[in-house]
């Protein structure tokens, strides 16, 4: 039950960055006074997201591995 938990977690974690990609994609094609701006917080949350998709990940396989 909990390999299930751990592969919902990476798929949410999937979702989520290819969403804050598409966030970012966006925040660089449309422009606006706040450009520069919304570039930056968007690749924050990013950077984020990988780095929240590398955890799960890691936490997955040491789950099946064990």
């Amino acid at each position: 039950m909990k390999g299930i938990i751990e592969f919902s977690q990476v798929v949410i974690s999937v979702i989520l960055s290819v969403c804050s990609l598409c966030l970012l994609a966006q925040s660089i094609i449309v422009e606006s006074p706040m450009k520069g701006m919304a570039i930056a917080i968007f690749s924050i949350i990013f950077i984020g997201c990988i780095y929240m998709l590398k955890t799960t990940y890691k936490e997955y396989k040491a789950e099946i591995n064990h």
